[in-house]
C-alpha cells in the first residue's frame, strides 16, 4: 500500500480530526462565525475531546495518507518521533527529500510492532471528506478569531470543470499563510485511532567487551553483575581491591577500548533490558480493517 507525505504542522498542544460535514471548520464563514467566547474553550483539551477526535501529541508532527482511490483514501498516520528532527532537518531547514526516510531509524531486521487501540477516540466520516486542524491556531492571545482560510490545492480539471478535489489545507492570514490544518479526500465509514510503538532490540554487549575502572585504585576489571550491588537502596560498583563502594556505576562502565556505552543502543549481557520502545505516531484507520501488531507495516 503505497503513502504519500501530506504536509508538516507543529503541535502544541494537539490536533484535533473531524467530519467536513459536521463542523464550522468546512468554510470562511463558518470560522468567522466562531464568537469569543468560544476561545477558551478551544484551548480545553477536555471540551475538545468531547467535541473533536483529538490527537494528543506535541511538537514536529508528519502526516501522511495512503493513495486516494475513486472515494478517497482511507488510513491516515500522524508520525511524531524524536527521530524527526534528525532524519528531515539539515542545516536549520526541512529536507523535504527526506521525507521518505522518516521511518528509517525505527527500522529493524527483528523489530516488533505495539499497536494500541484508543477505545475512547473514533470517528465518523460521511461527507467524503477528513479535515484537521490546530485548535491552538484559531484564536489570538486575546480571544479574537483569526483569518483561516481554507483552500483546495489538488484539483482536478477536465474541459475547465472541476473534477475531483482530493485535498487542501487551513491558512492562517494573520501569519503568514502559515498551514494550521488541512483536509482530504476520505472514503465514507467508521474509523479507529490506534497509537503504535516500536520495538527494537538492542545489541549485546558480552561481559568479556565491557569493563569497570574503579576511581579509587584506577584498577580495571571485566564488567561482572556480581560488582553491582545494593546498598540502602542505591546502587553501587564494588571494587574487591579496596573493600570500596562507588555511586553511579554507570559511569564506570565501559567498553574495553574506553568508549562509553549507548543504552539506547547496547545492553549489558545480563542486563534484563535488552528493548527499546521508540514512539511511531498515531495512525487513523478503517473499522473494518482491525489494526494489530501483526499485519502493521511500515509505510515505506
Amino acid at each position: 500500500m503505497k503513502f504519500k507525505y501530506l504536509t508538516y504542522l507543529l503541535v502544541e498542544p494537539s490536533l484535533i480530526f473531524f467530519d467536513m460535514n459536521k463542523t464550522r471548520f468546512r468554510n470562511v464563514k463558518k470560522i468567522r462565525s466562531l464568537k469569543l467566547k468560544s476561545s477558551k474553550k478551544y484551548r480545553d483539551v477536555w471540551w475538545l475531546e468531547k467535541k473533536f477526535t483529538l490527537v494528543d501529541i506535541r511538537g514536529h508532527t508528519f502526516i501522511y495518507h495512503n493513495a486516494i482511490g475513486e472515494k478517497g483514501a482511507n488510513e491516515i498516520r500522524i508520525l511524531n518521533m524524536i527521530s524527526i528532527e534528525d532524519e528531515i532537518e539539515k542545516e536549520g531547514k526541512w529536507d523535504t527529500r527526506r521525507y521518505n526516510s522518516i521511518e528509517r531509524p525505527l527500522k529493524q531486521k527483528n523489530h516488533i510492532f505495539k499497536v494500541e487501540k484508543i477505545k475512547t477516540k473514533s470517528l465518523s466520516v460521511t461527507s467524503g471528506v477528513i479535515g484537521f486542524i490546530l485548535p491552538s491556531e484559531l484564536f489570538f492571545d486575546d480571544g479574537r478569531v483569526k483569518r483561516i482560510k481554507p483552500t483546495w490545492k489538488d484539483i482536478k480539471m477536465v474541459d475547465g470543470d472541476i473534477v475531483a478535489k482530493n485535498y487542501g489545507f487551513y491558512y492562517d492570514w494573520d501569519n503568514d499563510y502559515e498551514i494550521v490544518g488541512g483536509f482530504l479526500k476520505f472514503e465514507n465509514g467508521k474509523y479507529d485511532v490506534y497509537r503504535c510503538h516500536v520495538v527494537k532490540y538492542k545489541k549485546v554487549l558480552k561481559n568479556s567487551e565491557v569493563q569497570i575502572v574503579f576511581p579509587c585504585c584506577s584498577t580495571s576489571v571485566e564488567y561482572n553483575k556480581d560488582l553491582i550491588v545494593q546498598r540502602w537502596g542505591v546502587t553501587n560498583a564494588y571494587c574487591k581491591k579496596c573493600d570500596k563502594y562507588h555511586n553511579n556505576p554507570d559511569d564506570l562502565i565501559s567498553r574495553k577500548d574506553g568508549q562509553k556505552i549507548d543504552y539506547e543502543l547496547f545492553a549489558l549481557e545480563d542486563s534484563t533490558d535488552k528493548t527499546e520502545e521508540k514512539e511511531y505516531g498515531y495512525i487513523i484507520k478503517s473499522k473494518s480493517e482491525k489494526l494489530t501488531n501483526a499485519n502493521m507495516r511500515f509505510m515505506f
